[in-house]
């Protein structure tokens, strides 16, 4: 157990800060361009682009300010949950429209997987970017469920 959390505590980036926003660029750029394909009008697109935008790019910018296991955390955990975002939006892409309350159900479910997904390769492999990438899912999912409550009232959750 001491191996493993000086493992966990010891983790860096395998790559310099730079490429970790690369990285997210390149998959906030695919989300957007999924999200404009499934909604016609750019302005909603353009709103699903705007939020995660400017959370990653604090995230990403105040990460350099700190050591390597800060950056490991923020800027390799919200790397490894845009990509995982990324292959969630292609999967959300492809579901038909219908109630709004259960759309919003299967992505709590999705983003709880992937959540769930994330903390067991933090667990396997000792590197703090999964464990970042586990709880930016999860917070994630827990905005969805707060969007679900909203949509049906405070007895659905």
């Amino acid at each position: 157990m001491h191996e493993y959390l000086d493992r966990l505590t010891s983790s860096s980036l395998p790559f310099p800060l730079w490429v970790a926003g690369l990285i997210w660029a390149t998959a906030l750029l695919g989300q957007y361009a999924i999200a404009r394909a499934r909604l016609l009008d750019q302005k909603d697109a353009a709103r699903a682009f705007l939020g995660p935008l400017v959370a990653g790019a604090a995230v990403i910018s105040l990460s350099s300010l700190g050591a390597s296991t800060f950056q490991a955390f923020f800027a390799g955990g919200w790397c490894v949950m845009a990509v995982a975002s990324l292959v969630l939006m292609f999967v959300w892409s492809r579901e038909k429209a219908g109630d709004a309350a259960l759309l919003v159900g299967r992505r709590i479910r999705h983003l709880g997987v992937a959540s769930a997904f994330a903390l067991l390769l933090a667990l396997a492999l000792p590197h703090l970017a999964f464990l970042g990438a586990a709880l930016f899912l999860g917070a994630t999912a827990l905005g969805y469920l707060r969007k679900r409550s909203d949509i049906t009232g405070p007895a659905a959750t």
